[in-house]
């Protein structure tokens, strides 16, 4: 019987002699030859831990121990052993899913304690991933390859758990990771970051449609042109929220079209945080098959071509139109402009 360290031990004791030498018995009689130190016990004085813990390791739950001088019985001790709570053992699978549930949940914000819940049980894993995996950043040093071969079988990633999904150097994504992206099919915010000065050639199209239920895209960028940005947005058929951010002035591509037949709603919010100003990017929004129905509008104004085209796109949006937030650089001021419905015309 291994030692339960929490046990009670209950010692009851009778006078002790001085001996070099003890038979100590079990209650079922099996003698056990023990040496005693040639110390004196007092009258009544308990026997010393150090002399019994190896007899009360393997002594059975409510036996007795006797110590034996000679013929004569000089100790006695009844040992009651009380199990430790702490050592009872509950079975994981005996608590409803429901409960785990709850206890994960209530630690959702805490990283190191999900991790620890990933294992205590098979049944705690599920939902600590949930938390967990909710939102993934792929960069040059943890690239989408690294993914795939931590993951390798598609039905057991935990992509499916990711709600946003960052990617720096898109360029790095290349053709392999096509179909470990699509495992991400349940990712509703896409952060898009080109990370360099000289991005005129990064190509988009790995990341196209990978998610059918995107619902929100923000894009920074330096000069990535307007046919891969637009491209990339038509890509995804329920988008609702877009944020383009551009670090520099870009040249204007106007002989570009929108080479699909669809667009995506686009009925949340739009921010433009463009150097170049938005009177670029405007004008293809304005020529999407579908239109958009934007109730919410962040624009900067950095010339006079900019207070048409945000005239433009407040008139497209007259029936949704919820807040006009307008950075106005060219009075050095900000505005922002709550538009009720009944006042747009």
């Amino acid at each position: 019987m291994g030692k339960l360290e929490s046990d009670t031990e209950k010692i009851s004791t009778k006078k002790v002699r001085k001996s070099k030498k003890a038979i100590t018995t079990f209650a079922d009689g099996r003698p056990s030859w023990r040496k005693l130190p040639a110390l004196g016990f007092p009258h009544s004085a308990s026997v010393s831990r150090l002399l019994l813990d190896p007899l009360l390791q393997v002594s059975p739950a409510g036996s007795s121990l006797s110590i034996l001088v000679g013929t004569h019985r000089v100790q006695e001790i009844q040992v009651h052993r009380y199990p430790s709570l702490s050592r009872s053992k509950m079975s994981c699978s005996s608590i409803p899913q429901e409960i785990i549930d709850l206890i994960i949940d209530y630690v959702c914000d805490d990283p190191i304690t999900l991790k620890t819940c990933c294992v205590v049980s098979k049944a705690w894993i599920q939902r600590a991933q949930k938390y967990l995996f909710v939102s993934i950043k792929f960069y040059p040093g943890r690239r989408v390859g690294r993914w795939r071969a931590t993951f390798p079988d598609p039905t057991n990633s935990p992509a499916h758990h990711t709600r946003t999904l960052s990617i720096c150097h898109p360029q790095l994504v290349t053709a392999a990771d096509v179909n470990t992206l699509l495992t991400f099919c349940g990712v509703e915010r896409l952060d898009v970051d080109t990370d360099l000065w000289h991005d005129q050639r990064v190509s988009l199209v790995p990341l196209h449609g990978f998610s059918p239920i995107l619902k929100s895209l923000h894009l920074t960028f330096t000069s990535l042109p307007n046919p891969e940005i637009f491209n990339l947005i038509c890509s995804f058929p329920v988008l609702e929220d877009l944020t383009l951010v551009s670090r520099t002035r870009r040249n204007s591509d106007t002989g570009w079209n929108v080479s699909s037949s669809t667009s995506p709603r686009l009925t949340g919010s739009l921010e433009l945080r463009l150097i170049e100003g938005i009177q670029s990017v405007t004008d293809r929004l304005l020529y999407l098959p579908n239109g958009f129905n934007f109730t919410k509008i962040m624009v900067p104004w950095l010339s006079q071509e900019d207070i048409v085209s945000t005239m433009h796109l407040v008139s497209r949006c007259s029936g949704t139109l919820e807040s006009l937030d307008i950075a106005n650089h060219l009075s050095g001021a900000f505005s922002s402009i709550p538009v009720p419905d009944s006042q747009l015309t």
